[in-house]
């Protein structure tokens, strides 16, 4: 597989996988009591938790709502809720998927003994219905082997053949349901949920193929898939713009890969020099163009939060106030503003945060000593495969700017001095040589944010930020930047 082509794969995963971590959640506005009781025989803990995500963009993060075990085994918890929503009931390491609508008096019955505990839940009271049919049917659907996301599957079938498959699958998922629905009559909120939530798994799984092919394939010859046009006819089927939708996490999946698809299709394939590393910012402005209401926003969000950790801080930070300018919805705002909090300080145009770093001679330099001359600065580590192999890279370009100011100043991460000391002299690695150890790294990942190496950072002569997520050595257009940078 090329390097942009892998880029471009964990792009997808990072986006897909982090999904903003805030440090706090805030839940709806709280309207109707609604009771969630029950008795758990052989507890293991005196503790049952329940477990709710309330914001989409940080589906890492959950509001806990406690309730203690007696010494029968009941316990009660009263929850204010606004909206029907699904939650998860936990207990120790057990975790069940319940919904929950505002109201209810839901009854929840089960026996820690057994070496099945799943199966021994019950349900009783209003909600019923609903959380019978998410421990039958749904985790049914969840356990089969036969899903949408079949590595075997997805590596043997081409496009139209993947597309009769997760066909079918839906199809089934579907009439199980409405088999269901007919027999136990649900609650509209739920019916909207389930469908939801089938649909746009179904519609994420579709999208997704092409780039999962590639990557399980990695090793193979092959190294794109050709799918026709056809195989894309079930988005005309899909409510793209749905604000309804976002209490299933799949809504928030299906947007992502739906945006990507189209970012590629139109913008992507059309340039030949695609910069990976643009990517989020601009995929912020066309997702403007094809979205609206608080579908868009969440993408914005998206975008947002994970181009300043993945993408050009130079382009991604002035997005926040055109962000604010049309956001209507405090969840999202509440990542966008965690993100830009923690990246501001890293605004092009600001003077570089000032670190400390030292030689194998324990030398002590600051970065502004270097004031007055072009800095590129590498966090790197010996244990980093990545950072090695861009090292030949940097070096190579040092050389072509030798005599020049410009100074390349190399800050490892390491944790251990000796291995670091040992690498540089078996390297021969000669130039601006330094490490960062105890409260001087800290201070680094803390005002720089280095979440991954390798990282490069671009300072210009009077010490500002140029670029506090820089292009690596590798990249011919970082030689560029700094002879612009040089020239003024």
């Amino acid at each position: 597989m090329n390097y942009k082509l892998m880029q471009l794969l964990l792009l997808l995963f990072f986006t897909s996988s982090l999904h903003a971590q805030v440090d706090s959640v805030t839940l709806v506005t709280q309207q109707i009591p609604t009771i969630i009781s029950g008795q758990i025989l052989n507890p293991v803990d005196s503790l049952i938790l329940i477990e709710i995500v309330p914001n989409p963009l940080a589906n890492k993060q959950v509001a806990q709502v406690p309730a203690k075990i007696d010494s029968l085994g009941f316990f009660k918890v009263k929850i204010n809720l606004a909206q029907p929503i699904p939650a998860l009931l936990v207990h120790k390491k057990v975790k069940t998927s319940i919904f929950i609508v505002p109201g209810d008096s839901l009854h929840i019955e089960a026996d820690f003994a057994s070496s099945k505990v799943l199966q021994t839940f019950q349900f009783k009271g209003t909600g019923k219905a609903h959380n019978l049919y998410l421990k039958t049917i749904d985790y049914a659907f969840q356990k089969n082997r036969e899903n949408y996301h079949a590595v075997a599957t997805i590596k043997a079938k081409a496009p139209m053949q993947y597309k009769a498959y997760a066909d079918s699958i839906h199809q089934s998922r579907l009439k199980a349901f409405e088999k269901y629905h007919q027999y136990s009559p649900v609650d509209s909120s739920f019916e909207a949920y389930i469908l939801n939530k089938m649909n746009y798994e179904y519609g994420s799984a579709l999208l997704q193929y092409p780039s999962k092919k590639v990557k399980y394939l990695r090793n193979s010859p092959i190294k794109t898939v050709n799918v026709p046009e056809a195989y894309y006819d079930f988005l005309k089927d899909i409510n793209i713009d749905n604000d309804d939708a976002f209490s299933t996490p799949y809504y928030g999946q299906f947007l992502d890969a739906y945006t990507h698809y189209l970012f590629k299709k139109i913008v992507m394939d059309e340039e030949e020099d695609f910069r990976l590393m643009t990517y989020f910012n601009r995929r912020y402005d066309f997702c403007r163009t094809i979205l609206k209401g608080k579908s868009l926003h969440y993408m914005l969000a998206l975008n947002f939060a994970v181009g300043t950790q993945k993408g050009k801080l130079a382009k991604i930070l002035p997005k926040y106030p055109d962000f604010n300018k049309t956001n209507e919805w405090p969840e999202f705002k509440q990542v966008v503003d965690f993100y830009y909090n923690r990246y501001k300080q890293l605004m092009p145009g600001l003077v570089a945060p000032d670190f400390v770093v030292k030689n194998q001679a324990e030398d002590v330099v600051n970065l502004s000593d270097y004031k007055g001359k072009v800095v590129y600065v590498d966090f790197w580590a010996t244990w980093c495969g990545p950072c090695r192999k861009e090292l030949p890279h940097s070096f190579k370009l040092r050389e072509q700017f030798e005599g020049k100011d410009v100074v390349f100043l190399y800050v490892s991460m390491d944790k251990d001095r000796s291995k670091w000391e040992a690498f540089v002299e078996k390297q021969k690695m000669d130039g601006e040589q330094y490490i960062a150890l105890g409260a001087d790294k800290t201070a680094i990942n803390k005002n720089y944010q280095v979440s991954g190496i390798p990282r490069f950072i671009l300072v210009d002569k009077e010490g500002r930020l140029v670029d506090g997520h820089a292009d690596r050595p590798s990249n011919p257009l970082i030689k560029e930047q700094i002879e612009a940078l040089l020239a003024e």
